[in-house]
């Protein structure tokens, strides 16, 4: 951390699959007086619950959302409007608003702000699960 330039931080490694890591990290170019060891340690503890929070979620989701719904959804969360979904989708923007209506209906939410807040939420508004029958 400290060859590039980065003096305070944490790294917190999250065991994604077998033989794969991913890393929640958070670091400062300048000595943070204010952070000390228990700071840090609170805000891997953060990333951690987090990461347990989003794989649940994420879990849940694949049983909920098709592919296609979940890349809107996503996009969704990237800020972009339907007619953006549908050009970086290669569909069209009233294909985008049909999967936008079955993503609200499926997650059981009423607004594009309620899914996005669920998405980073963990979970926040209760989920429905798909009947398997």
């Amino acid at each position: 951390m400290r060859q590039s330039g980065l003096h305070d931080g944490v790294m917190t490694p999250i065991f994604a699959k077998p033989g794969f890591y991913a890393y929640f990290s958070t670091a400062c170019d300048k000595v943070r007086a204010d952070l000390g060891p228990v700071d840090l340690r609170i805000i891997k503890i953060i990333f951690e619950e987090f990461y347990f929070h989003w794989r649940d979620l994420k879990r849940a989701e694949r049983e909920i959302l098709s592919k296609r719904e979940r890349e809107v959804r996503v996009a969704m969360v990237g800020e972009k409007s339907n007619a953006e979904i549908a050009a970086t989708l290669g569909i069209s923007e009233h294909t985008v608003d049909a999967y936008v209506r079955r993503c609200l209906s499926q997650l059981d939410v009423s607004s594009q702000s309620q899914a996005v807040l669920q998405f980073f939420g963990g979970g926040a508004y209760r989920m429905r699960v798909r009947d398997k029958h």
